[in-house]
């Protein structure tokens, strides 16, 4: 148990490090900004609590939130997402203790997909938080949301090979 909790207070500083120091400086024209942090909650085991899993959620976006200076929009984002994240697992979850690529790469990406689409959607749309734009909002979300999916998965692929 203590071996799990310090593996994953290691991966939170990894991928809070990594997007502080190198994503936060990657933007392409504005358009797509990719985010890595949200995978700590990606690879939550599936037998965690759904309180544990709401406050984690909560305070790696506060957390987040802290650093980027941006007024509770990440912890919102995450607060949704690990609410969602609750109907989203394995039908059957004696199947899958945590999710990753041992579960198959299609299921893995499509569950990744569905909550990062979720986590961008209210992200940049509080963001922005007009209707005035829609189509580059929307192309926003898009272009986000398959920059930090292939960067989640990439990093998903490094973490199984370890």
């Amino acid at each position: 148990m203590i071996r799990e909790v310090t593996r994953y207070v290691g991966l939170a500083v990894l991928l809070f490090a990594v997007q502080l120091l190198v994503l936060n400086n990657i933007n392409f024209n504005g358009y797509a900004s990719p985010y890595i942090y949200p995978m700590l909650l990606l690879v939550l085991p599936f037998g965690v609590r759904r309180w544990q899993q709401l406050l984690l959620g909560f305070a790696c976006g506060l957390l987040m939130d802290v650093f980027m200076h941006s007024l509770g929009l990440h912890a919102t984002a995450m607060l949704v997402m690990s609410f969602v994240r609750l109907f989203v697992g394995p039908s059957d979850s004696t199947r899958l203790e945590a999710p990753g690529l041992d579960g198959g790469l299609l299921w893995y990406a499509r569950y990744v997909l569905v909550l990062v689409l979720i986590h961008h959607t209210v992200l940049i749309l509080l963001a922005s938080f007009t209707l005035h734009h829609l189509w580059l909002t929307l192309l926003r979300i898009a272009l986000s949301t398959a920059c930090s999916v292939l960067f989640i998965l990439i990093a998903s692929a490094l973490r199984v090979r370890r």
